[in-house]
């Protein structure tokens, strides 16, 4: 009767384990894929609202693309909470908070240090314990 009492334990703690958690592949796309460090270098260059006009054109500096990408990622996660989330952070706070993340972690991905964003504001959804990510690019994986 012991040895049945403890497979059964084993075998119902082990469902509930986090190493044994379903790995969930996210393919990333733009420029979240790309390092923590290059958004360091492109805002040492810019202000985060930075644009260039030339013979009547706009063009978007690195950092304005990076921040676009990482207010697209907060706004969807924003929409898919099933509570109201107001945050009382403007763009550039948002900007000042990323800096100062992807200067500690150099090495992670935008997707990451925007992800650490939206979890230190209360924005976190659901996850499962395991994350793999694929970089994509238009012509497929990297």
């Amino acid at each position: 009767m012991l040895r049945w009492s403890a497979l059964f334990l084993i075998l119902t703690c082990s469902q509930f384990n986090p190493a044994h958690a379903q790995t969930i592949t996210i393919n990333l796309y733009g420029v979240g894929s790309n390092s923590c460090g290059s958004f360091t270098m492109a805002i040492e260059k810019n202000r985060p609202s930075a644009a260039l006009e030339q013979n009547g054109q706009l063009y978007y500096t690195e950092i304005n693309t990076y921040m676009q990408w990482i207010l697209g990622y907060i706004t969807a996660t924003q929409s898919l909470m099933d509570k109201n989330s107001p945050m009382a952070v403007d763009f550039y706070g948002i900007a000042l908070w990323i800096k100062k993340y992807a200067a500690e972690n150099p090495s992670k991905t935008i997707y990451e240090a925007a992800n650490a964003f939206c979890r230190a504001n209360g924005l976190s959804i659901e996850r499962p314990a395991k994350l793999k990510t694929t970089r994509k690019t238009a012509t497929g994986s990297k």
